[in-house]
């Protein structure tokens, strides 16, 4: 019955975030088509531009794991889990409405158990991605901007089982290819502005010492909220919600192996000028149940500049 309430209660609230975006708005300034590309997501291309270069650098800190009953463990005082990354971005827009992104990610990972430490890094697993906007936000007065989005990862990185050391801090990737998809949803109300995504994902089948094992498909819904100030500077806040079923091991479902993982974040974004903006963001895992289970808790900052031509 508890399980029942709590997914009767995110339903209403994705019903009610729905809603709100796709009733009736406030008429919307100039930056309608602009303020959620410039606080929430990094690499993505607002109307009049047709190019980006970027680079993001972000921090991770595993401060705890989430059992599969939700509860919380915190990390040891004598453990350590960081990871540090940089992302060079490239967006080119292909047609009017469609853009395609490519990621290339360079890790570096600290990590220390007790009296035993081991760092390791290289290059990440690349990720490609696409983006088709039906509907421009801010283009018609009666319906959101509506987007779909289509990512691909490949597992070009150092697989955790492929790394050395037995603390596997040489991991740079997940090693199995990951396909994405993503629906989005993106209201502006003068300066404020409402996006409403939900997507799926899918991961190959792999080989670990000799089983057979894939992860199953995962399933995530997200909201942002966001505001442009006068001095253009947006300021976001952001709740997503992810849930991923049992994983296979050799043809079977491994018990008590689903995941789940609740996010919020506060992010900001300044376009500089008209080529030029910045993107800041600080997110944080939800380590409590039924929010989180089966997961790492971490906390992540980000920092990503960009540039753009038009």
């Amino acid at each position: 019955m508890r399980r029942l309430k709590w997914i009767s209660s995110k339903t209403a609230i994705a019903a009610f975030a729905l809603a709100i975006i796709i009733g009736r708005p406030v008429a919307a300034n100039a930056q309608a088509c602009c303020v959620g590309a410039t606080a929430v997501g990094s690499g993505r291309l607002v109307p009049y531009e047709n190019a980006m270069l970027g680079v993001t650098v972000r921090g991770s800190w595993i401060h705890g794991s989430m059992s599969r009953d939700g509860a919380y463990t915190s990390t040891p005082s004598d453990a350590y889990d960081v990871t540090l990354d940089q992302q060079l971005i490239g967006t080119l827009r292909l047609l009017r409405h469609a853009q395609l992104t490519i990621v290339l990610p360079f890790v570096q990972t600290f990590r220390k158990i007790g009296t035993l430490s081991e760092s390791g890094g290289g290059i990440g697993d690349v990720q490609l991605g696409a983006r088709y906007d039906f509907v421009e936000p801010g283009a018609l007065a009666q319906w959101p901007g509506i987007a779909l989005l289509a990512g691909l990862t490949i597992p070009t990185g150092v697989a955790p089982e492929s790394a050395s050391g037995p603390l596997a801090a040489g991991s740079t990737g997940t090693g199995t290819v990951i396909a994405s998809g993503r629906i989005a949803l993106e209201r502006a109300f003068k300066t404020t502005f409402v996006l409403l995504s939900a997507g799926a994902e899918w991961r190959s089948p792999r080989v670990v010492s000799g089983f057979h094992t894939q992860r199953a498909p995962a399933f995530s819904a997200g909201i942002s909220v966001g505001h442009a100030f006068k001095n253009d500077l947006v300021v976001a806040l952001s709740a997503s919600y992810r849930a991923e079923l049992p994983a296979r091991l050799d043809g079977r479902s491994v018990e008590g192996g689903g995941q789940e993982l609740t996010t919020i974040a506060i992010s900001a974004g300044r376009a500089i000028s008209d080529d030029f903006r910045f993107q800041a963001s600080i997110s944080a895992d939800v380590p409590a149940a039924p929010l989180s289970r089966n997961e790492p808790a971490a906390l992540i900052a980000s920092f990503s500049f960009m540039r753009s031509s038009w």
